[in-house]
């Protein structure tokens, strides 16, 4: 075994009821079920754990088994969205400025 493979064979119980107790969308043993099929069967690289978390999950995401490791042996990377948010719609236009939509 590899040492990304005992890094995960070690912490992917701890993992998964971290992950359990954090977003009760699906149990310890369902995301476990998942983490095991993601990296063994699908061989895939990456998996989506979750979007639009808040800043207290976020904090809490990071210190889980597996994750605290860093990106280079736990595998764990985040992306951050921005988005400017106009509160009180056109009141404070001029000051906040205008994002001219980018059609793709």
């Amino acid at each position: 075994m590899t040492v990304g493979n005992l890094d995960f064979e070690a912490g992917v119980g701890a993992l998964s009821d971290s992950l359990a107790s954090l977003f009760n969308t699906k149990t310890a043993s369902q995301w476990e079920m998942e983490l095991r099929d993601k990296k063994y069967v699908d061989s895939s690289q990456y998996h989506f754990i979750k979007s639009r978390i808040r800043n207290e999950q976020l904090v809490r995401l990071r210190e889980f088994p597996i994750f605290k490791l860093g990106k280079y042996r736990g595998g764990y990377i985040e992306t951050s969205e921005n988005k400017r948010v106009k509160p009180y719609e056109i009141l404070a236009s001029r000051t906040i400025g205008r994002v001219k939509e980018v059609k793709r």
